[in-house]
């Protein structure tokens, strides 16, 4: 056994098998894996890019709110529907973020987060944005485990 790093290819515990470099799984005898393997592996709550899901839509939403009160009211019934429909995007998207960001930082932080209470609390439009920045703020306290 060397004390070299090991980057795919095999490792002891698959005892020589060639193993998948993102994962540690044994590959299949033809050294891949199926893209239905794969897919039926794949998590979407166990991943941080709800995180930054989130950071998109309650900026999407504070900043349609923010410019349809700054621009002048002749610009905003040029851009009222797209405003609308940018707002309830970012809207909707919010609770979908914070549920499935709830559930990945559950898993590895000190803070357990209800991701169902969460999501409720975010269904409300307008509320939203506040429960966003508190789960935010909450986020932040965490500690890692």
């Amino acid at each position: 056994m060397t004390d070299e790093p090991n980057h795919g290819g095999t490792d002891d515990a698959s005892h020589g098998q060639p193993t998948d470099a993102n994962h540690g799984q044994p590959d299949d005898a033809d050294g891949t894996r199926s893209m239905m393997d794969r897919f039926e592996e794949w998590e979407p709550w166990n991943s941080p890019v709800w995180f930054f899901v989130l950071i998109a839509a309650l900026t999407l939403s504070v900043a349609t709110l923010v410019l349809q009160f700054a621009l002048p009211g002749t610009a905003i019934v040029i851009v009222q529907q797209e405003f609308t429909i940018a707002f309830l995007v970012g809207s909707f998207t919010i609770p979908v973020a914070i549920g499935l960001d709830a559930m990945y930082v559950a898993d590895r932080t000190d803070w357990e987060p209800d991701a169902p209470v969460w999501v409720a609390a975010c269904v409300p439009l307008f509320f939203n944005i506040v429960v966003a920045l508190i789960y935010l703020r909450k986020r932040w306290q965490a500690t890692p485990t």
